[in-house]
């Protein structure tokens, strides 16, 4: 089925088809008058009867045409130049030229680049997720909480931000001349996600507050069984039991902190 626009500029009428315009999403340019419009929406299924036409020149008388041929030097070339400008004027009448709407492209390209930043940032953001829990802890916990996949649960966070000493004790023995320290603690991951062991870290004091010894135990040394690809899980507790000897004789006190391995390890 033939199909017509008309071009709401000049009035002149276009034979077009489907297939083109669905392509141009409708846009096309008028072959006459150069404008470009919605084919939409002026189609038919016929040429409609107040459409504008091209100018009709008046033909020459003739017999004066062809003996003003004969006696013409340019011969064929006027025939073959006057036969191309009516194809051209028929081509203008019936034929239009379809563009794309550069619309749909330019949004398309939008998406992509908004895609593309976000995506960037995820990745640095990943990059740099000890600094930002360090720094900014209760963004971290809100975008960690708000997570449904089980990626969010690997590379624990080393950090002890979330970490609490609930209690502990201290006591220390004197059995057959060597001083044996026995250490019950129990530490608590307030987070919603899974971190990483801390390191502990224990001062021994004297009658004045002084620190007489340091003691740091890493995790294999107070979690039984202990593998590094299963860290602290969310809102748990954990009870730490430790003996170590103690070498110095005056100890009147202790203070015990959580730290980072990392932290440990600069050191």
């Amino acid at each position: 089925m033939n199909l017509y626009t008309t071009c709401n500029a000049c009035r002149t009428t276009f034979k077009v088809n489907t297939s083109q315009l669905r392509q141009s999403a409708g846009q096309v340019r008028c072959g006459y008058c150069k404008n470009i419009f919605d084919a939409f929406g002026t189609l038919t299924s016929h040429v409609p009867k107040n459409s504008k036409k091209l100018r009709k020149i008046p033909l020459p008388n003739k017999k004066t045409f062809e003996d003003h041929l004969k006696n013409s030097s340019l011969g064929g070339k006027i025939v073959e130049n006057v036969a191309q400008d009516d194809r051209q004027d028929e081509i203008n009448l019936y034929e239009t030229e379809f563009r794309m709407n550069p619309k749909p492209r330019r949004r398309v390209y939008f998406w992509l680049i908004l895609f593309f930043i976000g995506l960037a940032s995820m990745q640095w953001a990943f990059l740099k997720r000890q600094v930002i829990v360090e720094k900014y802890p209760i963004i971290y916990e809100k975008i960690i909480s708000h997570c449904r996949i089980p990626e969010c649960g690997s590379n624990y966070i080393d950090t002890t931000t979330w970490l609490d000493i609930e209690s502990s004790d201290l006591v220390i023995s004197d059995s057959s001349g060597d001083k044996v320290a026995k250490l019950e603690a129990l530490i608590r991951n307030k987070a919603l996600f899974t971190l990483r062991y801390p390191t502990l870290e224990i001062f021994l004091l004297d009658e004045s507050g002084g620190v007489v010894s340091r003691k740091l135990f890493l995790p294999y040394d107070y979690v039984l069984k202990y593998d590094p690809n299963v860290g602290f899980a969310p809102d748990s507790e954990l009870v730490i039991r430790l003996k170590f000897n103690v070498e110095e004789r005056v100890i009147t006190d202790y203070r015990m902190t959580l730290k980072p391995n990392q932290q440990i390890m600069k050191h």
